[in-house]
């Protein structure tokens, strides 16, 4: 029988209101993910990402974990030895192909939020890339914290990917920059947990070997909200849980750039990639004129500046744009010129070099 709603003030957090939970297909959601219609699986950097935070975050010994939403694939490291891992979700045959999990409960979360577990069964939940989907998330997180052991750890996972028709009108809504401040709200919200920490790996190159590598589409970022139930003794831990820094592009040597940035007009390389810059002939319009003719541009779609740029661009509120980096022969300097996508100025007419 469904579970009676928690009441929770929905102006608590701005723009939240009574259709924010509504999705565009309302439809049953055992039938919709039994036809195979779930996210496209993460690329192996940003799974990699996720196993090794959660190998880092989960230093309990022989852990109980919980994992929400569970699927066919484990997002586990290899050399974690849990206790146990119950799988708990809507697809059965998934969960079953998962070695990981020991035991597989189905259940429907949006249509009964009480998780059927006993109280503090748990050393560990974890929501892996489900927070989209949620029509009930604080009663979710209201039962998470019955079943977690006093000082149990909650790990919410997500990344910028989702499955629209099934995502909820407030999750589409929000910036994906905003994301991590709504889910640690959402844990300070219900007033039980401790510690709340926020990750984030973004800007990354995709994995040579990626089938979507030549789309010039970053590898996927990774978002991460945790924290601990109120009550546990938690400076017992050896070793302690760390706090891991968030990950922004590939590190970056600034005086080096800075330096070859000095040198861009005899090299015509990207001081960011040194891939060779690429001619491109300036486009004359009767609303904008440029003084020279011919700009020079980064076409690497693998140029940390380039893939830096989407989260930059995002974090300023022009989602779906990143930028390449442009050098202006008259001027001497290089510049940014935003791209839509990655296909923009290679799509244009670029004169061949020599």
């Amino acid at each position: 029988m469904p579970a009676e709603p928690t009441v929770i003030d929905l102006e608590i957090i701005p723009k939240l209101g009574p259709h924010s939970f509504n999705r565009e297909d309302e439809g049953d959601d055992a039938h919709f993910y039994r036809e195979g219609r779930a996210s496209p699986p993460l690329d192996e950097l940003a799974l990699k990402t996720t196993r090794e935070l959660l190998g880092q975050l989960i230093v309990e010994s022989n852990p109980s974990i919980l994992d929400l939403a569970a699927g066919a694939l484990t997002h586990l490291p290899p050399d974690l030895e849990p206790r146990e891992v119950i799988g708990l979700g809507l697809d059965e045959p998934a969960m079953a192909a998962n070695k990981a999990l020991t035991e597989t409960v189905v259940h429907d979360l949006n249509s009964n939020p009480v998780l059927p577990f006993k109280d503090r069964s748990f050393d560990i939940v974890l929501s892996t890339f489900s927070m989209a989907y949620l029509t009930r998330p604080f009663e979710v997180f209201e039962h998470v914290g019955r079943v977690l052991k006093p000082g149990g750890l909650f790990v919410v996972l997500f990344t910028n990917r989702h499955v629209r028709r099934k995502a909820v009108q407030f999750w589409i809504d929000a910036p994906e920059h905003k994301r991590s401040t709504l889910v640690r709200e959402t844990f300070e919200i219900m007033g039980v947990f401790d510690n709340i920490n926020t990750f984030h790996a973004i800007g990354r190159p995709r994995p040579e070997e990626d089938r979507f590598v030549d789309c010039g589409l970053p590898s996927d970022p990774i978002y991460a909200v945790w924290g601990e139930l109120h009550g546990g003794d938690n400076s017992l831990l050896s070793p302690s849980r760390p706090v891991p820094a968030s990950i922004v592009g590939v590190p970056l040597d600034r005086e080096a750039i800075a330096q070859k940035e000095k040198m861009v007009s005899e090299t015509l390389c990207c001081p960011y990639c040194d891939q060779a810059l690429t001619p491109w002939p300036v486009p004359q319009t009767p609303f904008t004129e440029w003084a020279c003719e011919e700009m020079f541009v980064c076409l690497n779609n693998r140029c940390p500046y380039l893939c830096r740029g989407w989260s930059v661009m995002d974090r300023q509120g022009n989602s779906g744009y990143s930028y390449r980096l442009m050098y202006n022969p008259d001027l001497k300097r290089c510049m940014p010129v935003p791209v839509p996508n990655a296909r923009a100025l290679r799509e244009d007419k670029v004169l061949p070099r020599g």
